[in-house]
């Protein structure tokens, strides 16, 4: 989760195109990270306008997308 927070964190800054993933209500779910994690997480929502939820999304999708084998 860290790493896919932090990709998400380099592509914001850099300027890229970022697809927003559309999210639905569901559970919540607590994710434990390092404080320094926590604080990029909290500036990306800041920057973007979007929710939590969907800034963790998008990092979690992308990271996985670039990850395939």
């Amino acid at each position: 989760m860290e790493a896919a927070i932090q990709a998400l964190a380099v592509s914001v800054k850099s300027g890229e195109d970022i697809p927003w993933p559309p999210t639905k209500r569901g559970k919540v779910e607590v994710i434990r990270t390092h404080e320094t994690i926590h604080n990029e997480l909290k500036a990306l929502v800041k920057e973007t306008g979007y929710r939590q939820n969907v800034v963790v999304l998008a990092a979690m999708q992308r990271w996985l997308n670039s990850n395939k084998s």
